[in-house]
């Protein structure tokens, strides 16, 4: 009976070592899964983003592309016939991109892509009917309604981009950080381009510039000075990487020599 007692005792003590293992693995089986399905939706949502940040980058470069050719080529349709073809793939393929996430709102951010996409497509006939004039007699001026649409263009994918990368910032702090970085870079491009979007025609046509646009001109430089100081206090972070540091060192050295002497 003794021995009996103590059988059962093992056995009841085994059972519930067992239970409790079977339990730790089961635990430790779903926090796998867990992770790895987040790891899973980073990965896709950080390929949305990108695919987002290729379509602002492209519709964007529409701009200095089709304003360069009209001043500069006598038939610069190919041109614009290039780059206008380019940008409307990489929005049709952002667009099913963004559609195929499970972020909050993508509806909404659909639509605003493609109402301010469709506005840029029904004011590219003034770019091309600058295109058809002699180059002497072009006016890029004349295309500013349409600059301004591309503008509200990448403003607006730019805003979808925010909302996928703060998705992306929940899950990971490293990539986070990147996305930060990546934004805020791209506030550097775009407001330092935009002084060139506003000098070109003055520039082509020998004019100064007006109170108005020095105020525009003024406010652009803050703001890209603005991002660069945030850039500096990313690489305060104690582990930054090497590649990082030079990359954003290289960037700033072109910057500078973009500028040209002070």
């Amino acid at each position: 009976m003794f021995k009996s007692s103590i059988t059962k005792f093992l056995i009841v003590s085994l059972g519930i070592l067992m239970a409790g293992l079977f339990v730790a693995a089961l635990i430790l089986a779903v926090q796998a899964w867990s992770n790895y399905a987040l790891a899973g939706r980073i990965a896709r949502l950080t390929n949305t983003d990108h695919t987002l940040f290729n379509a602002l980058v492209t519709v964007r470069a529409q701009i200095p592309k089709d304003s360069t050719a009209l001043i500069a080529q006598d038939d610069p349709r190919l041109v614009m016939g290039a780059t206008h073809r380019e940008a409307s793939l990489t929005v049709t393929t952002a667009i099913e991109a963004l559609q195929a996430t499970d972020i909050a709102n993508r509806a909404q951010f659909v639509t605003a892509i493609q109402t301010a996409w469709q506005k840029a497509e029904a004011l590219q006939f003034t770019v091309e009917a600058q295109a058809a004039r002699v180059r002497a007699e072009r006016d890029l001026h004349a295309i500013d309604a349409w600059r301004e649409a591309v503008h509200g263009m990448t403003d607006t994918v730019s805003t979808a981009s925010a909302a996928v990368g703060n998705a992306v910032r929940m899950g990971d702090p490293i990539i986070a950080e990147m996305v930060q970085i990546r934004r805020t870079a791209w506030i550097i491009r775009d407001r330092y381009g935009l002084q060139c979007s506003m000098l070109r025609p003055n520039v082509d046509r020998s004019l100064p510039l007006d109170a108005g646009q020095l105020d525009l001109w003024h406010g652009d430089r803050a703001i890209y000075t603005a991002a660069w100081h945030t850039l500096d206090e990313f690489l305060l972070r104690p582990g930054v990487s090497m590649a990082l540091r030079e990359r954003i060192d290289a960037a700033r050295a072109q910057t500078i020599r973009a500028a040209g002497p002070a």
